[in-house]
């Protein structure tokens, strides 16, 4: 055999298969696509009920619910992955749940974050999952919200409320509050500020428990 002749096998695999960007985007795309899929056995319930998609995954932060990203749910699917755990749920036919997010914690926990819309509330929940059954729900806080508290001598006073949560790490969490009262004059110059920071330090239990650990308040004000 010519000693030459697997080098002429090797640049034919480059030039007509191998050196195709097509074709590599496309293994890509497909390899990344699949890896979403088998993760790992946490995500099944949502695989198995028809929730595939991958931007659902996030890593130390709940995102803003308000940017109606996420997945609505049907009424099926409501039932497998949240059952009864959300109070107060009015009819199907009024209010829509959204899968905003999933997040693994461990080999055999994961956290999903609901947004319950219904009028003009929307509401934010946690539920933490072990083995595919739902163990614990915490409703979240409102992310935003602003109100025209009074007008006095000329001066808008309006009530702020801003929140967020953070992983510190996958069963530590953080639930920031800052509620705040502005003034302001005709000239929207910020005559009053007083604001109040509350800092709730969460846990995860191994049996997938939720467990409030401590509580910070830092309060502040100026004229």
């Amino acid at each position: 055999m010519n000693r030459y002749y697997p080098i002429f096998i090797f640049l034919a695999i480059l030039i007509f298969g191998g050196c195709d960007p097509k074709n590599t985007t496309k293994t890509q795309d497909s390899v990344a696509v699949d890896s979403i899929q088998v993760v790992s056995d946490n995500f099944l319930l949502f695989r198995n009920l028809g929730v595939y998609s991958d931007s659902l995954i996030f890593v130390d932060t709940i995102p803003n619910a308000f940017s109606q990203k996420g997945i609505y749910l049907d009424s099926l699917q409501i039932q497998q992955l949240l059952a009864d755990k959300i109070p107060n749920m009015a009819c199907l036919s009024y209010s829509s749940i959204r899968l905003f997010s999933v997040k693994e914690l461990s080999d055999s926990l994961y956290l999903g974050v609901y947004v319950y819309e219904y009028s003009d509330i929307e509401d934010i929940y946690m539920a933490i999952y072990k083995d595919t059954v739902i163990t614990d729900v915490l409703k979240l806080p409102i992310q935003e919200h602003s109100d025209i508290k009074d007008v006095i001598d000329d001066i808008e006073y309006i009530d702020y409320f801003e929140s967020s949560v953070i992983f510190t790490d996958n069963i530590h969490f953080t639930i920031t509050e800052l509620s705040a009262t502005k003034g302001w004059n005709d000239d929207e110059e910020c005559v009053f500020d007083t604001s109040l920071k509350k800092e709730t330090f969460y846990s995860i239990s191994a049996n997938g428990q939720i467990h409030k650990e401590d509580v910070v308040k830092t309060q502040s004000c100026s004229s």
